[in-house]
């Protein structure tokens, strides 16, 4: 599989990838998508906090596996919320930190307002 192949699969299936090179700085596998906006232009990810320092915890482990953080919030250039996952992954000497969009809650969300609303709906008793 190409590289554009990778970058396609990528974008399809929502998930931005960065490979952390041994000096720490991150190069993305392919283009932003659109939800990810200011999240990490400069690609420092100063916004993970300590997220980001238990990432690096487990790359310098250098043991194969994947460690999970979210859902995580922010909010967009618009003032809307949105939600994200972070994974950190390691595989051999390479190390990745990726980022998928999470409509999780917005799904959660949407499921408990139609609940509220056929509660209010039902007379008491």
């Amino acid at each position: 599989m190409s590289n554009d192949d990778v970058a396609l699969l990528l974008n399809a299936i929502g998930i931005l990838a960065f490979e952390r090179d041994p000096e720490g700085s991150f190069r993305p596998l392919a283009a932003p998508p659109p939800w990810f906006g200011a999240l990490g232009r400069d690609g420092t990810f100063p916004f993970l906090g300590h997220i980001l320092e238990e990432a690096i915890a487990f790359w310098t482990a250098r043991t194969d596996g994947v460690r999970s953080w979210g859902p995580c919030a922010e909010v967009d250039a618009d003032g809307k919320e949105f939600h994200y996952l972070v994974k950190a992954v390691t595989v051999g000497p390479r190390s990745y930190l990726l980022f998928q969009a999470d409509e999780s809650v917005e799904q959660l969300r949407a499921v408990l307002q139609t609940v509220r609303s056929d509660a209010l709906k039902r007379p008491p008793g």
